[in-house]
């Protein structure tokens, strides 16, 4: 077990790839976090369903096995922002592991909208094992920068 893994959700691509470029930079293992029901590719029929979820703090399955994160330091948290929110998805992924005494670094890719409104609900997610990381912009930041600050560096 490294002791980075980058673990993201991805509905369009653009997480996936800063995600993979990142995970290089960093060596980190690579984990993509999959609903077990697909979101729509329509992006109102997505935004829909993303409303509806978050309405009712929804948890939606995962497909696969989860990553063991015993011996992690490290977990490095790619989503895109969802209507100023994380990915439920992503929520589901947080509390299926025990993240005792990791750092979690988040980034967000958003169009444009930023990480806000990412960030609480991360915090109230992982509040009680893990230290949270105030929520980076992806699309501000190269792959280095984003780098440099999981190694130990602030955000602007």
């Amino acid at each position: 077990m490294k002791e980075i893994l980058l673990a993201y959700f991805s509905r369009s691509g653009v997480t996936k790839k800063l995600s993979e470029d990142l995970a290089k930079v960093l060596d980190a293992e690579i984990y993509q976090v999959r609903p077990l029901k697909a979101y729509p590719l329509e992006e109102d029929e997505c935004i829909q369903v993303a409303e509806r979820e978050k309405a009712e703090e929804a948890r939606p399955g995962l497909a696969g096995p989860l990553p063991e994160v015993r011996g992690l330091k490290k977990l490095v948290l790619g989503l895109p922002n969802w209507n100023d929110t994380c990915p439920r998805c992503l929520l589901s992924f947080l509390e299926a592991l025990d993240l005792s005494g990791v750092e979690v670094y988040p980034f967000v890719t958003s169009e444009g909208s930023g990480p806000d409104g990412v960030n609480e609900d991360l915090q109230e997610q992982v509040k009680r094992t893990a230290k949270l990381h105030k929520a980076a912009n992806g699309d501000q930041m190269s792959v280095e920068d984003l780098a440099a600050w999981v190694r130990g560096g602030k955000l602007d």
